[in-house]
């Protein structure tokens, strides 16, 4: 008798849900909504982060206790591995990231077990500068080597495509999900306009570009517009910024929230800002779109592929304050345009309905479960990349492994 997709369990590997960012929030996203006929299992690599210049030593996690915590999930995977009802959703991003996960992704790979790679990654360097080309290569060879890999935009699909040298058919464009409130707040006239930013404070995401941005606002823009910042990273770096350059009064550093408290921000706000200099597909941006927010953010990491300067967005160069400044201006000043930018905004941001998202993870956990080991012959990972891929301009040693 064939297996059924409800004999199945799905293994998804990724950070904790504790841990401040998107991808925890992905995951949570994906446990609530996961459909009924599956059990899932979540299993995390690591609760909080160590050795981050971002984080205060409080925030901190031990390197002893993380090495726990990663031990621990590589007995549970093993332990999952062993029941052929089991398939892994293995979610890497950038670095430690990718070195913890590959290894994971390289002991699935070699026990033939079923699984898919999910890259929310925000740089086109996958790897530490420091790692050598063959731990390079090994990493690679488990990351690319599962059934599927997910990627947020087309620009992060071509890139993994090259990067692991895999048939498109192995690379599956999957937007991160978008939870659509039932209804959004009436943002009509109002004497101060509300400016939120969501996400890791520091230099890749723009936080301090958008400090000096409000700082070198006109007079009059100023006293109309407050700028909340939420999230970890570099607090206290953005405060003595903000301090330094005298914008403390429109300025308010609130440091990481819970879910609640940015659903609040979110309905209370009237415009998000996002001006990354390095991104993946930002869920900050997605639910400040689905809240109905006029957007103004940076055309990176494939974020053109569905944001329309002056249709359902303003696009900013990054790293220019000055062209920062002056949307914020735009927006203040014409209330029409954020009403228009925001109805857009979250018409864009329906394409991504979470409803959407998950059938189509059913549709490949249901191919999978079929399978109950790897189901395609994967090409070898160190095989050299085409000619015509190697004039793309990444940079590759000879076996094929990009060296950045």
């Amino acid at each position: 008798m064939a297996k059924t997709a409800e004999n199945f369990t799905v293994v998804c590997v990724g950070p904790g849900l504790e841990v401040p960012g998107g991808v925890s929030r992905v995951i949570e996203t994906i446990r609530n909504h996961f459909p009924c006929q599956y059990s899932l299992r979540l299993v995390p690599t690591f609760t909080r982060y160590v050795g981050d210049d971002e984080t205060t030593k409080a925030e901190r996690g031990s390197y002893l206790g993380q090495l726990a915590v990663y031990i621990r999930a590589v007995v549970t995977v093993l332990y999952y591995a062993c029941s052929s009802r089991t398939l892994f959703h293995v979610h890497f991003s950038n670095r430690g990231s990718a070195i913890r996960k590959g290894m994971i992704c390289i002991l699935l790979r070699t026990l033939r077990r079923p699984y898919v790679t999910h890259a929310h990654t925000s740089d086109s360097e996958l790897f530490h500068d420091w790692l050598p080309p063959y731990v390079r290569r090994s990493l690679a060879w488990g990351l690319g080597g599962g059934n599927q890999l997910f990627a947020l935009t087309q620009h992060w699909c071509d890139h993994f495509q090259i990067l692991f040298d895999l048939p498109k058919g192995r690379v599956a464009l999957l937007p991160n999900p978008a939870v659509l409130p039932r209804d959004v707040p009436d943002r009509g006239s109002t004497p101060i306009v509300k400016l939120l930013f969501l996400g890791r404070v520091g230099w890749r995401k723009g936080s301090f570009d958008l400090i000096r941005a409000i700082a070198g606002l006109p007079a009059n823009i100023r006293q109309q517009c407050r700028l909340v910042i939420a999230g970890d990273g570099e607090n206290e770096t953005a405060r003595a910024l903000c301090r330094e350059l005298g914008c403390t009064a429109e300025v308010r550093i609130a440091g990481w929230m819970s879910t609640e408290e940015v659903e609040r921000q979110l309905a209370e706000s009237d415009v998000l800002l996002l001006p990354s200099h390095a991104e993946g597909m930002a869920l900050a941006l997605i639910e400040g779109m689905s809240w109905g927010l006029a957007v103004v953010a940076t055309p990176v990491g494939g974020a053109a592929e569905f944001l329309i300067d002056g249709e359902n967005c303003l696009l900013v160069p990054p790293g220019e304050p000055a062209a920062l400044a002056n949307a914020i201006c735009t927006l203040v000043t014409d209330q029409g345009l954020r009403r228009h930018l925001g109805d857009e905004a979250r018409k864009t941001a329906a394409r991504f309905d979470v409803n959407h998202y998950i059938a189509k993870l059913t549709s490949v956990y249901e191919t999978l479960s079929g399978q109950g080991r790897l189901g395609h012959s994967a090409r070898a990972l160190n095989a050299p990349p085409k000619r015509s891929e190697q004039a793309a301009g990444a940079s590759y040693d000879k076996t094929g492994v990009h060296l950045g």
